[in-house]
């Protein structure tokens, strides 16, 4: 039903917005072995942790060894920063590390001490660079030391084979050419090249190497060209051949000249993820590391192997590499190597390849500190005295094992299992979720893996998420003696969240992020029905929530959390909303004719959005707008129309970049329909319209004004309301209507009430402002001006007719404001202005909430969340529908609306057959 879903972090959203809304915002006190704790209401709660610090935590919090090692160096008051010194323990550290890596994979490696994971990658590539500069120098050394042939050369059959191929000339000139093809060839780019799928860090050079970084993480191109490969034997050799070319040089042979060639590869190194974490735990297979490994050495490319989160012991080896049986020229540690107390990284480098001067080129202020290297020796003793390595075997394959059977159980929603040892992953299927717009809001942009995570934590005590650049895997890295309790804790919460995902149940998974939680699952609503026929035109409508309680009828499981819940659900999500299509159905005319509407949602409430008119949030909101019109134009939509707060937002679409979309307010219809929907209540309550006494409530906005304009033709007297603080305005409102009925319409009531009162000098607004015009006539006429204007809807007390178009965020009409006898209101605000308290108490009053309208032949038109019958259709989003079955590519009712505009959009509607229902009573556009 959409454009393709976008995943990742969006401009705009922080990291802290994203932990509230799906609810991961929680600090944790204190942690102890695979336990963390946090207080929530005065009580400490206790939480497994499968998470692991991404992976950092082998060893669970805070072990008690390293701990105490910790203690041990502060309390022999141990040197922390030593540079410019023999560092014995980091020494230590790096002779141990090649130590475990020879005996791990028969290799003997130099090791280079770092900080971070990232660092450790971007030490890797500028070792390998550095190399390759200096395998280049020696190149380039190697087709210098070139012979010069004669004038009139012989070359052997195989040279003039070679020069065809490389299109050089046999003559005098080939020397030349050969030296300028040499050029070209030692000339071209360093590249590296990675895996997609990969993530290497956050750092420039780690980022460059991050696959699809730019989507994803808002990364740069770097200095340095990287080329990503399918992970497959292929991509990597396929690549590599593409990038090699031959070096020449000329050799005297007996009689005639030859050629010598070497290949040269302008790649420096192949950056690998035996297991790749973030890409959505994806282990290396044997065969497939074993080809890389040959592709590499068949061109001398380094092959690097980044085991930062797979290694020190996770999968069940030291490093992966030992599973797969590959002997790396590089390998990076790093994460739990620190025992999850310490930062360090390691970066392991082939003793036949390391750079011996290398160690001038690179340093760190805060690398090789003994503090950081005495915890890293503690943390590898303790692979070997507690068996660490075995039991994260052990216990990741049971638990694998586990996780496949629950997978069976439940093959609707989890794709795949994978990973070894403890570094597992599970994978979520893309659902269609065609019975929850918010499961499928969240899975459309990105959000569903940290929302499951939100509510394995909330409902069950498990923390987990998803891996960083697939959001549809989470990733469960528990310490080597995670205790079966926890496990089969971890197990009974994801056999119930498989659960609510088959049920679609939004308000089961999401009432624990805002502390409701509902243990039995729900099924959501029927499925959705969506009609594609192809139509003459496309149409869109952008809404968002009046009330919260539009919530549960957008996705009834939200009616289990109540109205509360759905408040809450709506400011947590607030910060992360995005437009999506929610429906789309065919509208069709009395003609014949017939138009697609898309609704666009915007998961905001009014409320929302008043709060935030008067704060720099508005240009966010207006901007989302925006990014719902750019929505509706990849839609193919021909108009937009604005519902709800959206035209208030844009004032009025005017602020808009609608890029060749009409864009309409819908204000049109709906105050011609509510009009409309007045007269008949009227009439039905036996008010005499012609003699019958008005108020417009909002008189100063765009509704309100074109309301009193159209008011003020019909009716006995009129009063403008609006804020204290636009008394000016509305007295120039008022005094603009004297003039124009007096001048243009003198047979109006009001009109000829003036001039029965004998006040008959009414001058040109040219020679006499129009407030200063209002305040005569009221000066001369007092109690009896036809038309008076006010602050407070007490002063609605002496009227018949009513008509409320404020943009306040809560009622400000209750019963008190209201005089006896029968009263007709028609109330066009969003949300209502009229209390509800206004039915009870003042049972003569009739309240019209805006115009509820009818297409023909749509008898079963529906849109989730719109509080109407089968058929009905609010009269903005109508007038959405007819710009499109009468064919309009020119705006609507844009920018200030117009008496003109109304009666335009009504003879549309007469048109096409589009009839009032009746007045409606529900929380209006």
């Amino acid at each position: 039903m959409t454009a393709s879903p976008r995943s990742g972090w969006q401009p705009g959203y922080s990291r802290s917005h994203a932990l509230r809304a799906l609810g991961l915002d929680v600090s944790y006190l204190r942690g102890e072995g695979s336990r963390l704790y946090y207080e929530d209401g005065g009580s400490e709660i206790p939480v497994w942790d499968f998470l692991g610090g991404y992976g950092s935590t082998f060893f669970g919090h805070n072990h008690p060894a390293l701990a105490g090692a910790i203690v041990e160096f502060l309390q022999r008051a141990g040197v922390v920063h030593g540079q410019g010194s023999v560092r014995s323990t980091s020494e230590r550290l790096c002779a141990t590390l090649s130590e475990r890596l020879r005996a791990a994979i028969g290799r003997s490696y130099h090791v280079v001490l770092a900080n971070t994971g990232a660092e450790a990658v971007e030490i890797a590539a500028r070792h390998a660079e550095l190399a390759y500069a200096q395998k280049r120098s020696a190149a380039a050394r190697w087709v210098s030391d070139t012979q010069e042939p004669d004038a009139a050369p012989i070359w052997t059959p195989a040279a003039r084979e070679a020069l065809g191929r490389l299109g050089i000339s046999e003559g005098c000139e080939a020397t030349a050419e050969l030296r300028e093809h040499n050029r070209r060839v030692l000339a071209a780019a360093p590249m590296l090249i990675a895996v997609e799928r990969s993530f290497h860090g956050m750092t420039a050079r780690a980022l460059d190497l991050t696959h699809d970084a730019d989507g994803r993480f808002g990364g740069q191109p770097g200095p340095s060209r990287v080329m990503f490969v399918a992970p497959d034997s292929a991509g990597l050799r396929d690549a590599l051949l593409a990038l090699t070319r031959s070096l020449v040089r000329v050799r005297r042979r007996l009689n005639a000249w030859d050629l010598e060639s070497m290949n040269w590869t302008s790649v420096f190194g192949f950056f690998m993820e035996p297991i790749q974490g973030e890409g959505g735990i994806h282990p290396v297979s044997s065969a497939l590391a074993a080809a890389w490994r040959d592709a590499c050495a068949a061109c001398d490319v380094p092959l690097i192997a980044d085991e930062i989160q797979s290694g020190m012991g996770r999968t069940g080896s030291f490093i992966y590499c030992e599973q797969v049986h590959v002997r790396p020229d590089y390998v990076l540690l790093g994460k739990s190597l620190g025992g999850g107390l310490s930062k360090i990284s390691a970066v392991a480098i082939a003793r036949e390849l390391y750079l011996q001067g290398f160690s001038m080129q690179h340093c760190s202020t805060f690398a090789e500190d003994d503090f950081s290297s005495h915890v890293a020796l503690q943390a590898l003793e303790l692979l070997d005295a507690e068996a660490a390595l075995a039991k994260a075997a052990t216990t990741g394959e049971r638990l694998f094992q586990e996780l496949r059977a629950l997978a069976e159980r439940h093959p609707t929603v989890i794709g795949d299992v994978r990973g070894r040892g403890l570094m597992l992953g599970l994978e979520w299927r893309a659902l269609p979720f065609d019975r929850s717009n918010a499961l499928r809001l969240l899975q459309h942009y990105g959000w569903l893996g940290y929302a499951l995570s939100g509510y394995l934590l909330r409902a069950h005590g498990v923390r987990v998420a998803p891996t960083l650049s697939r959001g549809a895997t989470l990733r469960l890295e528990p310490p080597y003696d995670v205790p079966d309790e926890a496990v089969r804790r971890l197990l009974s919460a994801l056999e119930e969240l498989c659960t609510l995902l088959e049920c679609q149940d939004a308000g089961g998974i999401l009432g624990p992020c805002v502390g409701i939680h509902l243990s039995r699952a729900e099924e959501g609503a029927p499925p959705l029905t969506v009609r594609r026929h192809p139509v003459a035109s496309h149409v869109a409508f952008i809404g968002h929530f009046i009330e919260p309680d539009g919530v549960a009828l957008w996705d009834p499981t939200f009616s289990r959390i109540g109205t509360d819940g759905c408040r809450c659900f709506l400011d947590r999500i607030h910060p992360l909303s995005e437009p999506l299509v929610y429906h789309r159905d065919h509208v069709h005319s009395a003609t014949g004719g017939s138009t697609t509407l898309s609704f666009i949602g915007l998961p905001f409430s009014s409320e929302q959005c008043y709060g935030a008119l008067r704060s720099p949030e508005r240009a966010a909101l207006r901007e989302l707008v925006q990014r719902a019109v750019e929505l509706a134009g990849d839609e193919g939509c021909t108009v937009v129309g604005l519902g709800g707060f959206c035209s208030i937002l844009t004032r009025n679409g005017k602020e808009l970049r609608p890029n060749g979309i009409a864009v309409t307010t819908g204000n049109g219809y709906t105050v011609g329909a509510g009009l409309l929907a007045m007269k008949t209540m009227a009439r039905e309550q036996g008010i005499a319209w012609p003699r019958a006494h008005a108020a417009v409530i909002g008189a100063t906005g765009n509704i309100g004004a074109v309301l009193a304009r159209l008011l003020a033709s019909e009716v006995a007297s009129l009063v403008l309301v609006g804020r204290a603080s636009r008394t000016a305005e509305l007295e120039a409102a008022a005094g603009q209507l004297l003039y124009s009925l007096v001048t243009h319409e003198p047979d109006a009531p009001i009109a000829r009430a003036l001039a029965d009162s004998g006040f008959g000098c009414i001058v040109s607004p040219e020679l006499e402002e129009p407030a200063a015009l209002y305040r005569r006539v009221k000066c001369v006429l007092g109690d009896d001006s036809p038309i008076d204007v006010g602050a407070d809807p007490s002063r609605c007390r002496g009227v018949q007719l009513i008509a409320s178009a404020s943009n306040q965020p809560n009622a400000i009409v209750f019963p008190e404001h209201l005089g006896e006898g029968p009263i007709v209101i028609c109330d066009l605000s969003v949300p209502g202005d009229v209390h509800e308290s206004v039915a009870r108490d003042r049972p003569h009053a009739r309240v019209v909430r805006g115009g509820v309208v009818r297409a023909p032949g749509n008898p079963d038109w529906y849109v989730p969340g719109i509080p109407l019958q089968p058929g009905e259709m609010f009269a903005c989003m109508a007038e959405t529908a007819l710009m499109g079955l009468e064919g309009h590519r020119s705006h609507g009712s844009f920018g200030t609306l117009t008496p003109e505009r109304v009666l335009q959009t009504m003879g549309m509607a007469r048109k096409h057959g589009f009839t009032a229902v009746r007045g409606k009573i529900e929380s209006s556009y």
